[in-house]
């Protein structure tokens, strides 16, 4: 599927505003158009929030996302339209900040993102290769001169963008910053399947904040992308259009955000979706049965549509619950009775030595979390937890005395779903 590129791409910035202040420890950099050295003013000296006097700011996200071919990755590349962050701020004439020089820029969070690749194989089957993010601090890269050659730096936390810096002599500034969320996608995924759509969204709080570390907020505007495009029959000159993006003040809160950032998560391995009933019973029968219920946690989670693609496939499934009682090396059947009970109870089938009942029928497709229980001739004799994998215990049961010698038997059940 290829790795995922940041959610902050490449924007327009000149990078000659830059007064780079590289820390090597932490791979970061700050920088600013300001002087750290202004003299203080002569004023009243307040706290930054009642220094500064009038701003002007907007965050505008708007524009359908667009998708292209690029041949010579043999990909679509999918991409929103341009994210504008505008601020104009000035302090108040008649007052000085204190401290006498604060930073003030951008800050950002990427809320939640999934970006799912749709594939279509030969038996009309669709899966998708998801990369899910949650709660990330995200912040700009860089590629600035370091030696003969060139170095990628990160912006310092908490600032998205480099932020400026106003002071008691610089009372005045205009800051910009811009994003641009994209996705590759491979034409064809490993198995053969065929590129037909991109499905999800992402969302981002982005914050006007001052400070030296960004603690106070000015104001806060939430952005969202609709990932969902058609990408069949894409070609060089066909490119394919979305819907489109959106912005508005929020009051939400944006709190500045340790951790890795949504470039360092993009990376992140991407996981296979069902798109449909048919896609998910064949994992199933290509996985077997606990391992396909092993996943079902993640993809309620993060895949809501595929979840529940999986619960129907489990609904459809024959996997029937086996259990074998032996005594020694021999199967025992007569005079056992075998019971299955978690959301439902039911007594098992006889088929020679082997005591079975559907799967769907005993454990609720749609829970999966009930612990299953198995009795023998009235008696607990195992638990099995999700995802019910195959177990063997000793236990003792009450077996026929005229037939086994003895009315306590040890003996070992075997429990298995296929």
């Amino acid at each position: 599927m290829g790795t995922p590129i940041t959610p902050s791409a490449d924007a327009p910035i000149d990078p000659k505003r830059i007064e780079f202040g590289h820390d090597e420890k932490t791979g970061y950099f700050s920088g600013d158009t300001a002087s750290r050295n202004d003299p203080s003013g002569k004023q009243p000296k307040v706290p930054i929030q009642e220094a500064i006097g009038k701003v002007s700011a907007a965050v505008e996200a708007s524009g359908p996302i667009t998708a292209e071919l690029d041949s010579g990755t043999n990909t679509a590349q999918v991409h929103s339209s341009w994210v504008k962050m505008n601020a104009d701020v000035t302090l108040k004439p008649n007052v000085d900040p204190d401290p006498a020089n604060f930073k003030i820029g951008w800050t950002q969070t990427l809320v939640s993102s999934r970006r799912n690749g749709i594939y279509k194989n030969a038996k009309g089957e669709v899966k998708g290769k998801l990369t899910a993010i949650d709660h990330a601090p995200d912040r700009r890269s860089y590629l600035v001169p370091y030696g003969d050659g060139s170095r990628q730096i990160t912006v310092a936390k908490p600032w998205y963008d480099l932020p400026e810096e106003m002071s008691a002599i610089h009372r005045h500034i205009q800051i910009h910053a811009f994003d641009r969320p994209k996705h590759p996608l491979p034409l064809t995924s490993d198995d053969g399947s065929k590129l037909v759509g991109m499905k999800g969204g992402e969302s981002f709080l982005t914050s006007l904040k001052a400070g030296n570390q960004g603690e106070i907020t000015l104001q806060t505007w939430q952005w969202h992308i609709p990932w969902d495009i058609d990408l069949e029959g894409i070609t060089s000159s066909a490119p394919k259009t979305g819907g489109n993006a959106t912005s508005s003040e929020t009051k939400e809160a944006n709190p500045n955000l340790d951790g890795r950032t949504a470039v360092q998560q993009a990376g992140n391995a991407a996981f296979e979706t069902y798109e449909t009933a048919s896609a998910a019973a064949a994992a199933l029968a290509n996985l077997g049965y606990s391992s396909f219920v092993s996943m079902l946690d993640k993809h309620k989670q993060q895949a809501p549509s595929s979840y529940w693609n999986m619960v129907d496939a489990l609904w459809h499934s024959d996997a029937q619950l086996r259990v074998q009682v032996v005594k020694g090396k021999e199967a025992v059947a007569k005079g056992v009775t075998v019971g299955f009970g978690a959301d439902n109870t039911f007594t098992a089938n006889q088929s020679g030595s082997v005591f079975t009942m559907l799967a769907h029928m005993v454990i609720d497709p749609g829970k999966l979390g009930t612990p299953l229980q198995i009795t023998v001739n009235g008696r607990v004799v195992m638990t099995v937890a999700s995802p019910y994998s195959s177990l063997t215990t000793n236990a003792t049961v009450t077996l026929p005395g005229d037939w086994y010698g003895t009315n306590e038997d040890p003996v070992d059940v075997k429990f298995s779903i296929r």
